[in-house]
């Protein structure tokens, strides 16, 4: 059951084509969790990205992120370690 608390439960979501949405590095950041954000971020520009910065510390919250894809959309990775 989504939202339940249950660790297990992950998130919900698609991914859409249209003809009408374009990419874009402005707007809502979506971020995706990872074990460690160095690993991804590592692979972002050998996979056709650009890096935006590489991980940096947001205190108590973990680390982060952020990269625009090969499409063009701006992406954020998150972790705790």
């Amino acid at each position: 059951m989504m939202g339940s608390g249950n660790a297990d439960s992950g998130a919900g979501g698609a991914l859409v084509l249209s003809k009408e949405n374009v990419p874009s590095s402005d707007g809502t950041i979506v971020y995706f969790s990872s074990e460690d954000v160095a690993i991804e971020a590592g692979r972002v520009e050998s996979a056709g990205g650009k890096l935006l910065f590489p991980k940096m510390s947001i205190g108590e919250f973990g680390f982060i992120s952020q990269f625009i894809d090969s499409e063009g959309n701006r992406i954020g990775l998150h972790s705790h370690k």
